[in-house]
Formats: C-alpha cells, structure tokens, sequence
C-alpha cells in the first residue's frame, strides 16, 4: 500500500479557490488568468 505522502500526483502552488484542489491534473488553464478546477467545476484566477 502507497503512502500518500509518497504519492506520484504534481500539485501546483495555486490550489482551487473554492475547495482547495491542487492536483495538477483536476486543474486547467481557461485562458491566461482564469483557471477550472474539473472538481468542483469553479472557476478562479490564481494570485
């Protein structure tokens, strides 16, 4: 059993506004200022 403090996921530095995701493959660019977090579908600018 893997450790999640062993885990292979990427986390960005800019986690979701409104519930705190940060694993980079939940979050996506929209355009140059504004982010979709694909897990509770909000969109935020990162500051």
């Amino acid at each position: 059993m893997k450790d999640e403090s062993d885990s292979d996921e990427e986390h960005v530095e800019f986690p979701c506004a409104h519930c705190g995701e940060s694993r980079i493959d939940l979050l996506e660019w929209e355009d140059e200022e504004t982010v979709r977090c694909r897990s509770c579908d909000r969109r935020y600018r990162p500051r």
